[in-house]
């Protein structure tokens, strides 16, 4: 589910680029920092161009590539790496949870606390990649299934890796509740193996 544009991002080959609207130097600074880290949570918050998503695809393929072999070893094909852009996420399991019929079977796609869970019984680390987190609409529920989502992950000691194009400060304002999104930015970005970077 990884957009076409992100096909060729890897942390092996990823370099600065000179394309983009953040400075060459903070570049090579970034991509040191998460080569060193790669299994690390992080919150890449920044206008838009700065190589964001990119870089968070390059992370996601680490992270996918790593759990691809852990499958192998353990004859174990359980899902444990999930991305989705946040809104489209949120918007799928949002329209999970209204279903009246729980017995149909969810989307395969859907990224749920079960599967999450269902990772961590089967002896995988859980890896949640979260695109544009800011574009959620303000709604309690909406703000709480993501809480939700991003807690499961967390319980587990899994990685978290989100982006933003608003600051803290603006996403509180557009959220309107300082207690969801200091958990959730604090999770993502801000707890013991994590890191916030400004891209921008």
């Amino acid at each position: 589910r990884v957009g076409s544009r992100f096909y060729g991002a890897s942390l092996r080959t990823i370099e600065p680029n000179a394309a983009l609207s953040l400075g060459i130097e903070r570049q090579a600074e970034i991509h040191a920092l998460v080569k060193q880290n790669p299994g690390d949570s992080f919150l890449l918050i920044g206008p838009p161009g700065g190589g964001k998503s990119y870089m968070m695809a390059a992370l996601y393929r680490h992270a996918l590539s790593e759990s691809v072999t852990e499958q192998t070893a353990k004859n174990d094909s359980c899902p444990a790496v999930f991305w989705a852009s946040a809104s489209v996420a949120l918007n799928e399991h949002v329209a999970w949870e209204m279903v009246s019929n729980k017995e149909e079977t969810p989307d395969p796609r859907y990224i749920t606390e079960r599967k999450i869970q269902a990772a961590v019984r089967h002896g995988f680390r859980p890896r949640l990649f979260l695109d544009e987190i800011d574009k959620i609409a303000a709604t309690e529920f909406k703000i709480r299934r993501l809480a939700e989502l991003v807690g499961a992950v967390y319980a587990a000691k899994g990685q978290i890796v989100a982006t933003m194009n608003k600051t803290p400060e603006g996403l509180a304002a557009k959220w309107k509740d300082d207690d969801e999104v200091g958990t959730v930015l604090r999770r993502v970005g801000m707890d013991v193996g994590a890191q916030t970077i400004y891209v921008g």
